[in-house]
């Protein structure tokens, strides 16, 4: 049951990667065309290692596979990682003795010891932006744990920041998968500034649909979450309503949080 768990759990998350290579390249390159003038550091920018394989091979024992699409930029990598197998670290001391710490804690600290010991790899230089989403125990009884963790940029949620790990009962991370953005300069002072309140940028929308004739006294909100970009607008606000009507209308905004400018807007017709 356990080893038909795994292969169970390895395809899904095969599956899974082969969509993500195919979305950070797409992102590498609008974030290459985009604010590159904005996103260049003094002499300490990032540097990626020169064979990603490697560098966690020399690191890791019992790795059994290595999937990456990060892309090296001044202020940190871009794109995703997977790493699955064993990740102990080849040095690391013999197993930890019994104890009666929960699977719970257990998976908490170790997932957080593997980004502090990577914080230079991903391009993190306060580990106190790396916060819990939320810790659980899988669904087949086998007592592995996943550990659910985003990255906050002076409070606001990074748009791609995403840490999931699975911890086995003895503690040992099976599986990362971790998404990652630069943090320029740009972002964190945009991050520290006065941002327009939720309330102020569902004004902004209405105000739009009036003026393009819609009937906004059935509006239901579907999505609104402000989020941190790695080129300008810095920090944005998503905004997804839906109208009703045959067919019903989803419509999603971009907004600048900042000045309230709108970004984007995206009409969908429903089929009813």
């Amino acid at each position: 049951m356990k080893y038909t768990t795994f292969v169970s759990q390895s395809l899904q998350m095969i599956r899974y990667v082969i969509l993500l290579v195919i979305l950070s390249l797409l992102a590498a390159t609008a974030f290459a065309q985009g604010d590159g003038a904005n996103n260049v550091k003094d002499s300490k920018s990032y540097k990626l290692p020169s064979n990603i394989k490697l560098y966690f091979e020399d690191k890791y024992q019992s790795l059994d596979d290595i999937i990456s699409t990060l892309q090296e930029t001044p202020n940190g990598p871009l794109g995703r990682l997977l790493l699955s197998g064993k990740l102990v670290l080849k040095n690391a001391p013999n197993a930890e003795p019994e104890t009666t710490e929960p699977l719970s804690e257990r998976a908490r600290r170790v997932a957080r010891q593997f980004i502090a010991q990577e914080a230079s790899f991903l391009g993190i230089e306060n580990l106190g932006e790396i916060r819990e989403r939320k810790t659980f125990q899988d669904d087949y009884g086998n007592n592995f744990t996943y550990v659910l963790l985003d990255r906050y940029i002076d409070g606001v949620p990074a748009e791609s920041g995403d840490f999931r790990f699975l911890v086995d009962p003895a503690g040992n991370i099976v599986s990362a998968q971790i998404e990652l953005i630069p943090s320029p300069p740009e972002l964190y002072a945009a991050a520290k500034k006065k941002h327009l309140p939720e309330k102020k940028v569902m004004e902004i929308v209405v105000k739009d649909l009036t003026d393009a004739g819609e009937n906004v006294k059935a509006l239901k909100l579907n999505l609104l979450r402000k989020y941190a970009k790695p080129k300008p607008p810095y920090v944005r606000y998503g905004v997804t309503v839906v109208l009703p009507g045959v067919p019903s209308k989803k419509i999603s905004f971009q907004i600048d949080a900042i000045t309230g400018e709108i970004i984007t807007k995206a009409v969908h017709h429903k089929v009813m």
